[in-house]
């Protein structure tokens, strides 16, 4: 079983989550529905660089359809972004699939953003480059 920490910058609005060992469906599921019921932010950062999932594509799948049914519960406004940090390639097509799997289940136009990168601080500055006001993006520190 593998370890889950969550982090929350306010001032960002993110909610991180550093996921390391393995990490199974059951686990999984049951952080992304803590996320849904108890955390929901404007932003999530879910780093899987020192985790090792262990999914089935079908396991992939219905995590991918469960998100897409909760997605009506996060905030609005000028959009709700997922980041997905990862390192090594069968990470990526895992990650790959995941946003495959959300686009495909997507059918009511919502428009909340999955994006993949190799850093936390690429995914950090990417959602402060594209998703704040330019004199607001200085402002955030992880707490």
């Amino acid at each position: 079983m593998g370890n889950v920490t969550f982090e929350y910058d306010k001032s960002l609005d993110i909610a991180f989550f550093t996921i390391e060992g393995d990490i199974g469906y059951k686990q999984l599921r049951e952080e992304v529905e803590k996320y849904y019921r108890d955390h929901l932010t404007r932003f999530t950062l879910w780093d899987f660089t020192k985790a090792e999932p262990v999914l089935s594509t079908e396991e992939l799948r219905m995590i991918a359809k469960y998100v897409v049914d909760q997605e009506r519960k996060r905030p609005t406004g000028t959009g709700c972004v997922t980041t997905i940090v990862v390192s090594g390639l069968l990470k990526y097509g895992l990650a790959r699939m995941f946003v495959a799997f959300n686009e495909v289940q997507r059918n009511d136009g919502t428009t909340i953003t999955t994006r993949i990168f190799h850093s936390r601080e690429e995914a950090v500055d990417w959602i402060k480059t594209h998703h704040y006001p330019k004199n607001q993006t200085d402002k955030g520190t992880r707490s």
